[in-house]
């Protein structure tokens, strides 16, 4: 049994080499370097990417109060649970994720404005 299941293993991930592939056409080509559509999808994808970490770091924020806001198990933990080192971490985390949103948004500014300066110079050559 164990021979059959591994042969049969064997020959199913053989066969994935042995098939031709066929061209398709790439959909997802990028645009050329230095035009205003390099720029501006350069400009759309850093500020997804910002946003996410923005939203990520928002996110373990909030975790790091909510399990920090715990009671105290006994009298003398002065007010933090023993959750504390857990939450802080959180919160420590969440506050860095926070930060490093901020270049994205700022890259992404400066590409926006590098597509909105290739236009002018565009019009200005055509006219």
């Amino acid at each position: 049994m164990k021979t059959l299941l591994t042969s049969l293993l064997l020959i199913s991930f053989l066969s994935g080499f042995a098939q031709e592939e066929e061209e398709t056409e790439d959909t997802t080509a990028q645009p050329e370097i230095g035009t205003k559509e390099y720029y501006l999808q350069k400009s759309i994808n850093e500020r997804r990417t910002g946003r996410t970490l923005l939203l990520a770091g928002t996110g373990l924020i909030i975790a790091g109060f909510t399990v920090g806001n715990s009671k105290p198990e006994e009298p003398g933990d002065l007010g933090f649970g023993s959750t504390f080192d857990a939450s802080m971490t959180l919160l420590g985390i969440g506050l860095l994720v926070d930060l490093a949103s901020i270049p994205c948004f700022t890259s992404a500014s400066k590409n926006a404005q590098r597509a909105a300066e290739i236009k002018e110079v565009e019009e200005k050559i055509f006219k």
